[in-house]
């Protein structure tokens, strides 16, 4: 019996090592996170370091493990810094803009080859895009009450995740500039 045509494109085999891989990246993205955090903001998000691990993994290993890394580590991250609002909420703050964090880099690192001068700021780039719509999505949907009178709340959502997933994306695309030399991603 044949299996289905997308079954290679779910399985994954996790060898002891890349178990240990997931683990240490996932405590070092949790740690460095809060020893950075530079901002907290008052209605969620905050600016830090934490995101490098997460890239780091995602160009070594790929988009499946990128994403799974930083599903992982939003779910750690609600664990130990919650903001809850709605069950749906949760995901589009947690794991999902990190899951698309990870998986784009991963799925991307091979279209454009990181060692070329502007490649990451691409790639990365991408990455923070998607991240800051799911937390734009979020806010849109959860958040318009903290909206200031007159403000659309699509420019609110907008402009405030902005003020935390930006300053993060570009201290990610900086770190890893100067981390790639150290790091073999082929």
């Amino acid at each position: 019996m044949r299996g289905s045509p997308f079954s290679s494109s779910i399985k994954l085999s996790f060898s002891t090592r890349l178990v240990v891989e997931i683990g240490i990246t996932i405590s070092l993205a949790i740690a460095i996170s809060t020893i950075t955090r530079l901002i907290q903001l008052p209605w969620g998000g905050s600016i830090s370091f934490g995101s490098l691990p997460i890239a780091i993994i995602s160009l070594l290993r790929g988009g499946k493990i990128g994403g799974l890394v930083g599903g992982l580590y939003g779910l750690v991250d609600l664990i130990l810094n919650p903001f809850i609002v709605h069950p749906i909420q949760i995901l589009l703050d947690y794991p999902v803009p990190n899951v698309l964090f990870g998986a784009i880099i991963g799925f991307l690192r091979d279209l454009y080859s990181i060692d070329r001068p502007w490649s990451y700021i691409i790639v990365v780039t991408l990455a923070g895009c998607a991240k800051w719509s799911a937390h734009w999505l979020s806010g849109v949907l959860y958040f318009s009450a903290y909206a200031p009178d007159g403000q659309s709340v699509w420019i609110y959502s907008a402009i405030y995740n902005a003020s935390h997933v930006v300053p993060e994306t570009i201290f990610c695309m900086i770190l890893l500039r100067m981390v790639i030399p150290y790091v073999n991603v082929k």
